[in-house]
């Protein structure tokens, strides 16, 4: 059933939140690269926090395909591209 999962993951209050489903099944999926993707996810994190981002949708497949082709820290606007309710958090 993972592979048929949207993997979309919740961040609340700039936390994510990683009891969700959803989240448990995109970690099962993606373990063996779990370094780069918490990685990300504690820029996706910082960021949410500094800009007071109240609810945020991350598409889970744009997130790990960002973990696979970049090595550093993501930019705010390769992050940003990821997020689903842009226009709220916008």
């Amino acid at each position: 059933m993972d592979e048929y999962s949207l993997h979309q993951l919740i961040f609340r209050k700039g936390k994510l939140l990683d009891e969700t489903p959803e989240f448990v099944s995109f970690r099962r999926t993606h373990i063996d690269r779990w370094g780069p993707l918490s990685f990300v996810l504690l820029n996706f994190e910082k960021l949410f926090t500094e800009y007071g981002v109240q609810m945020a949708y991350v598409d889970g497949r744009q997130l790990s395909q960002l973990a696979k082709d970049k090595l550093e820290k993501p930019t705010k606007e390769e992050i940003f591209d990821c997020i689903t309710n842009k226009e709220e958090v916008g």
